[in-house]
């Protein structure tokens, strides 16, 4: 069974975006293993060619302009690109709940 992407969380909001990144540019930090913080989601979007995500104990991803990876809290993942690409991270955060 192939692996299966994470859903997220319908009330989760873009709260930053870094990059965007391309094959020459990508940070070593983000194609090595790392993780985000308990409370952060992210978002791997990308807007020209195609990237590997992978996403420990999970499985690959091959993400593609529509295809976005999405990278739960504390999550240990990485991205590779083999060839052109562009390529940027959204961060979100669920909203907190208000009392009615």
């Amino acid at each position: 069974m192939p692996p299966r992407m994470p859903a997220l969380p319908a009330d989760a909001a873009v709260y930053k975006t870094v990059g965007p990144w391309d094959q020459d540019s990508l940070p070593a930090a983000i194609r090595g293993d790392h993780r985000t913080k308990a409370d952060v989601w992210g978002r791997a979007v990308v807007d020209q060619g195609a990237v590997d995500y992978v996403l420990d104990g999970v499985g690959r991803f091959r993400l593609a302009p529509g295809v976005p990876g999405i990278i739960p809290p504390q999550a240990t993942h990485h991205l590779e690109g083999d060839g052109p690409f562009v390529v940027r991270v959204e961060f979100l955060r669920v909203r907190p709940a208000t009392a009615g």
